[in-house]
């Protein structure tokens, strides 16, 4: 017994060698820790300016480039925020390709230029002409610093005056509608936003038609202390193909879109013999899509249904009554902004890309070029109404 305690204590004492072997070993990972000192190569988040959005635009031939860099110091909570001169800087530079007149405005950057929190990224009417969108798409898409969320935009509109627009009040000067896209959307769906992921798949999958939200400079309505300030809205879409740019179609021509998109809340205005009678908001809209083929030709057979809430009643008007021109509105809607899309020849409901996806062997056979023919009898249209909330029986109005 004796000589097994003996032999187990000698085994866990441990011998001279195992001492000098730890010791080295101590000694090794002390240098190496010396020289994996750390970050050493990170840049420094107080020396560099960060790209917040990019303006594209196309003039005399060359392309202009424009960079908006908020202020850092206006992010803050008013507690900590500085006083500032302004909220954003511009950076304007033009040549002959977007990547060259980038690298040419690092020449005067005070500091390095990040483009890893670039936002959003909005062309002009000229800029989506001459097949900027392209450039510009293949320049991010292999650029490190930036990522497929971006949203994209596109403007007839001045982009420096875009650009220099900020929020309201004490807001941080990076929460804007291009960039805050959903705190908007929630509350009137009109056109749904756009990231670069999903652009470059509808300007390379067969069937599609790309639809880039269009913003627009409002400098009427919002005001304060008398002047007016300028903000950006939403004014309709630009529509365009991988080798062909379509058209805008913007206001009134465009209400028939948010229809047939994933939409949260979209308003109705309700007409009597010519005026408003009520005013009706139709939550989360469904929409199905079935194809026939008729005479050789692809027909869809487009159903729309929503729930609908009664906001508010101007002269006294029945409930079937509001539901009957409630679908007649709709009908309508979808009818103009479809006849909008065929002058332009673009397909602005996708329909080649449903028959695509859901009847590819239908849309082989009837494609041609990648694409469906449509006419104005390519499509019928039925719509159910179901009005649930809103005190329904309150059918005059208050007073």
């Amino acid at each position: 017994m004796k000589n097994g305690l003996r032999l187990r204590q000698e085994k866990m004492t441990p011998n001279k060698e195992t001492l000098n072997m730890r010791m080295v070993q101590g000694v090794l990972v002390f240098i190496t820790l010396l020289v994996l000192s750390g970050c050493w190569d990170i840049d420094e988040a107080d020396r560099m300016n960060y790209v917040h959005g990019i303006g594209i635009d196309y003039v005399d031939e060359e392309i202009v480039i424009y960079l908006q860099i908020p202020n850092m110091g206006s992010l803050g909570s008013p507690d900590v925020t500085s006083e500032v001169e302004t909220n954003v800087v511009i950076v304007q530079e033009q040549g002959q390709n977007i990547s060259s007149i980038i690298h040419h405005m690092y020449q005067s950057a005070q500091r390095k230029l990040y483009f890893g929190h670039n936002t959003f990224l909005v062309l002009s009417e000229e800029a989506l002409r001459n097949g900027l969108l392209n450039q510009s798409l293949d320049l991010m898409n292999r650029f490190p610093q930036t990522r497929y969320r971006i949203n994209i935009f596109a403007t007839q509109s001045n982009i420096e005056e875009l650009l220099s627009v900020t929020t309201l009040f004490e807001d941080a000067a990076v929460l804007t509608r291009v960039t805050d896209t959903e705190n908007t959307y929630e509350i009137s769906s009109l056109v749904k936003n756009i990231d670069m992921r999903e652009t470059i798949i509808q300007l390379t999958e067969p069937g599609y038609d790309a639809i880039i939200p269009a913003i627009s400079l409002n400098t009427e309505t919002w005001k304060s202390d008398g002047e007016t300030i300028p903000t950006i809205e939403t004014v309709g879409v630009a529509l365009l193909q991988p080798d062909r740019y379509c058209g805008f179609i913007t206001e009134h021509d465009v209400l028939g879109l948010r229809w047939l998109q994933k939409s949260v809340r979209n308003g109705v205005t309700v007409l009597k013999d010519g005026k408003p009678s009520s005013e009706v908001v139709l939550v989360r809209p469904k929409h199905d899509i079935e194809v026939k083929k008729k005479s050789g030709e692809a027909v869809f057979d487009i159903h729309i249904r929503s729930r609908g809430m009664i906001t508010e009643v101007i002269e006294p008007i029945g409930e079937d009554e509001i539901i009957k021109k409630l679908k007649k509105t709709i009908e309508d809607e979808i009818m103009h902004t479809y006849q909008a899309s065929l002058e332009l020849e673009s397909d602005i409901f996708r329909l080649s890309e449903h028959l695509y996806r859901y009847d590819f062997s239908k849309w082989k056979e009837l494609e041609n070029d990648g694409s469906i023919p449509l006419n104005e009898d390519s499509i019928q249209i039925s719509v159910d109404i179901d009005i649930i909330d809103t005190s329904i029986e309150k059918m005059e109005p208050t007073v």
